[in-house]
């Protein structure tokens, strides 16, 4: 008979692409650190830290594939049976009990390398369940369906698995991201200095990657248009990524002074010197948000999104984008339809979601750019009432902290295993 003394530890796989940038990776690496003190963790990660150097903290024994994220259609075919054998080996030799994955491509790998363990896919993002492909749509309703567990981040990414792909309702089981929030807010607190006096400006703040789904175009078309009937507004964007050199073109366009300059190195944020200030990557975001009047977050999609999550936490008033999936679930109330924007709620602002379509720079305002240009007016007139919101945002953040969530994960590996 089995005991507490010769029970084993279970052995816990992650896979994900990398641990760098990105929610999903963040997520990942946040979830080895909080499993290793009751599993064997082993991480599995693609790409190899040349392409995608690893700034996420992690527990448990690295096993980086070290693939190449660059080639050509047959590199990617045979990265990806590579991918299938070396997690076929990895879960015979560990004699993995349970593999998580994130994001569709390690998914995918998960589920075909299954041996005697149980698979756990993350699905990240609404893009994938929506899909109109033929090829996602066959994923989602043969080869997903025979994950032991289905995990979602919120009750919206649920209904759309349920009725646009036809899952059985017992495979899926919500759990959203967590945060430790004293983590969080105590590093909000770190040293960093601006070189003015930040009342002096009305600061607009966004943190994320710089990628085509955030965005950011429209963030700049907004900002240019406030700038033009006052010289109050800064913007304040921290993040690195694939737009950079994009964005501070299309800054140049809208005649906007924009610096990019890493304030990780420099310590310093440069309002006098520019219109935008591009703060690059920094390991702890969290301490700009103290300098933000509003944070504003353009996404087109998401799966959950960390950083307006992580802005509340911090009492900031939030603007968003309604997009699916993951704001409603933060800011709105369940089951609530919106019909009008802004859709004001006691923890921010829910606002008509962009086109896809990267407007040119000399193209009029939409309507819904005219009507985040019209509340973001509104909000730098009445900071009291900011202060009292963003106090209701944090409160509504605890139900997400880490002793809240963590619990429904040791539950979900200890039931299927």
């Amino acid at each position: 008979m089995e005991t507490n003394a010769t029970r084993r530890k279970k052995n816990i796989l992650i896979i994900v692409q990398h641990l760098c940038r990105g929610g999903a990776e963040k997520s990942a690496a946040k979830l080895s650190v909080d499993l290793a003190g009751n599993y064997n963790v082993h991480i599995v990660t693609f790409f190899s830290n040349r392409d995608y150097e690893t700034t996420f903290e992690y527990e448990g024994l690295l096993l980086p594939m070290n693939q190449s994220s660059k080639g050509g259609l047959f590199k990617k075919v045979l990265c990806f049976f590579s991918r299938v054998f070396f997690l076929r080996k990895i879960k015979k030799q560990y004699q993995i009990d349970c593999s998580i994955s994130f994001m569709v491509n390690a998914d995918i790998a998960n589920l075909l390398s299954r041996t005697f363990d149980k698979v756990v896919v993350s699905i990240r993002t609404s893009k994938d369940i929506k899909s109109r492909k033929s090829v996602n749509r066959w994923l989602f309703r043969n080869l997903y369906k025979s994950a032991d567990c289905l995990i979602v981040q919120n009750s919206s990414a649920e209904l759309l698995l349920r009725n646009n792909i036809g899952i059985n309702a017992e495979l899926i089981k919500i759990i959203p991201n967590y945060f430790d929030i004293k983590a969080i807010v105590k590093k909000a607190e770190a040293d960093i200095a601006i070189d003015t006096e930040a009342s002096s400006f009305f600061i607009l703040g966004h943190i994320s990657r710089l990628y085509p789904v955030k965005g950011q175009f429209y963030l700049l078309r907004i900002f240019n248009e406030l700038r033009k009937s006052s010289d109050k507004y800064r913007l304040l964007i921290v993040g690195e990524g694939d737009l950079k050199l994009s964005l501070l073109d299309y800054s140049k366009k809208l005649n906007l002074r924009a610096i990019f300059e890493s304030s990780y190195d420099s310590n310093t944020i440069r309002l006098n010197d520019a219109d935008v200030f591009f703060a690059g990557f920094d390991p702890n975001p969290y301490k700009y948000l103290r300098f933000m009047d509003v944070f504003l977050f353009t996404s087109l999609l998401e799966g959950f999104p960390n950083a307006l999550a992580e802005a509340m936490i911090c009492g900031k008033v939030v603007v968003s984008t309604n997009c699916d999936t993951g704001p409603m679930d933060l800011i709105g109330y369940e089951s609530e339809e919106i019909k009008v924007f802004p859709h004001k709620t006691d923890y921010g602002y829910l606002m008509p979601t962009f086109n896809a379509v990267i407007p040119e720079f000399y193209e009029p305002l939409s309507e819904a750019e005219i009507a985040w240009v019209e509340l973001i007016r509104i909000l730098s007139s009445n900071k009291f009432e900011n202060q009292n919101m963003g106090k209701m945002a944090s409160l509504r953040m605890k139900e997400y902290d880490k002793t809240e969530v963590i619990g429904k994960w040791f539950n979900l590996i200890n039931g299927i295993c």
